[in-house]
């Protein structure tokens, strides 16, 4: 038997407002227990777009970023490059052990199955990404409901979007 883990992974629902989706759950639980998952997919670049359009901007928000079926912290430069580019002010969730230097020396890398140490490590509840196919298989929903009046656990007016928990280790 498998322990459930605490942290939640949401997608909004086919053709909702990512960025609506993202400040309800804000809304509800605040953005110290919020992160997004982020690559340079096209989702993701909706996502933020929409965030700096609700947000102007001005809230910062934890994120995972993931490459190359793993978790990256980007360098302070390329992180930079990135807000600037997506307009959002990131902080980019990392952890103390485990990591690896790529051989170039400028990213600290993670594999993809210590998600949930980074986000259990950060006190992350609620991860959001536009698109679920960018989480390591050990990340990925394992149990997905379209929610229309949702969970009565949980985020129970987040109508709509479709929620799981990530898969325990």
């Amino acid at each position: 038997m498998h322990a459930t883990s605490t942290i939640r992974f949401c997608a909004p629902a086919p053709g909702e407002s990512s960025g609506q989706y993202a400040l309800r759950i804000i809304e509800k639980i605040g953005s110290l227990e919020f992160a997004l998952g982020l690559s340079r997919d096209e989702g993701s670049e909706i996502l933020l777009r929409e965030i700096r359009l609700l947000t102007s901007g001005l809230l910062v928000l934890n994120a995972v970023f993931f490459e190359d079926g793993h978790i990256r912290v980007p360098q302070a430069s390329e992180g930079e490059l990135l807000e600037k580019k997506w307009g959002v002010p990131l902080k980019w969730l990392s952890r103390q052990e485990g990591s690896m230097r790529r051989p170039n020396g400028l990213s600290t890398v993670y594999p993809a199955g210590q998600l949930e140490e980074i986000l259990q490590e950060n006190r992350i509840t609620v991860l959001l990404t536009a698109n679920e196919g960018i989480l390591p298989e050990r990340g990925r929903v394992f149990q997905e409901s379209v929610c229309t009046e949702g969970p009565s656990d949980f985020l129970p007016h987040l109508n709509g979007g479709r929620m799981g928990q990530i898969s325990p280790a």
